[in-house]
């Protein structure tokens, strides 16, 4: 974290929080010390995909990064596809 900067939790919406890589927090989920909902998970499985933050942050803006979301994942909260009218400018 950049000096100077402080991380403040959100305190309505978390039991308690802590920062952590994408793939620790999927290891104390699979580990069944952590609960998440399914569009956190898919999230962290997609940052912790990449080995690189810029090849992460170059297929966010073009929509690479989506995987597909069926009528299962979108009524668990997961979004469609916002991609389809073209990549964020």
């Amino acid at each position: 974290m950049p000096s100077g900067q402080r991380a403040v939790g959100h305190r309505r919406e978390t039991v308690s929080g802590s920062w952590v890589t994408a793939d620790d927090a999927l290891a104390h989920f699979d580990a069944g010390r952590w609960q998440m909902i399914h569009p956190t998970l898919t999230t962290l499985r997609t940052v912790a995909s990449y080995a690189e933050v810029g090849e992460l942050l170059t297929a966010v803006s073009t929509g690479r990064h989506l995987g597909e979301v069926g009528d299962a994942l979108h009524q668990q909260g997961l979004q469609r596809d916002r991609f389809s009218v073209g990549p964020i400018s």
